[in-house]
């Protein structure tokens, strides 16, 4: 678990009274980290992804590599972990077992719903792309790009990955 808090602390210097609303206690692999949350340059989820286009549009594994070095000195500190696991394609380690557990067709019935397409439509698009991404992306952005940072992204996908019990599939 990857958490963010954030913390208001008030600190008294010398009869001066100083408000921090930008204090955040971040806790990872058993660790809590107290940084200032305006300082940290968390990397937007869209940088992300086109740093995954650059990768995907070359062959040569040096270019690759340069990308990828590249991608890892933009990202902060706090979420190079976040960075390596989402472009292995995983949410954290293989020892943590994190799967979505989502067969195909699932996947394909949630892009249906949120295009509003027919699930016909959707798995023929799939069946031709050959993967899911790829039809989202034939289908286009729907939304405006919402600023959403790798670690809401993350948090996000773990919540969905952890949902379990009664109608989970549905909720996923």
């Amino acid at each position: 678990w990857q958490g963010h808090i954030k913390v208001h602390l008030h600190l008294s210097l010398t009869n001066h009274l100083f408000y921090l609303s930008d204090l955040c206690l971040l806790y990872s692999h058993n660790l809590f980290y107290l940084t200032l949350s305006s300082i940290i340059n968390y990397m937007i989820i869209s940088k992300l992804s086109s740093y995954w286009e650059q990768i995907e549009a070359v062959s040569s594994r040096l270019a690759m590599t340069d990308i990828l070095a590249e991608l890892l000195k933009e990202a902060d500190v706090t979420e190079v972990d976040l960075v390596c696991y989402l472009s292995l394609g995983r949410l954290g380690p293989l020892f943590a077992n994190t799967e979505f557990n989502l067969a195909e067709k699932m996947m394909v019935k949630a892009v249906a719903q949120a295009y509003d397409i027919s699930q016909e439509i959707a798995r023929e698009k799939f069946k031709s792309a050959g993967d899911i991404g790829s039809v989202v992306a034939l289908l286009g952005d729907k939304t405006k790009d919402k600023g959403l940072t790798v670690y809401q992204v993350h948090s996000q996908l773990l919540s969905i990955a952890t949902d379990s019990g009664a109608g989970s599939q549905e909720r996923k």
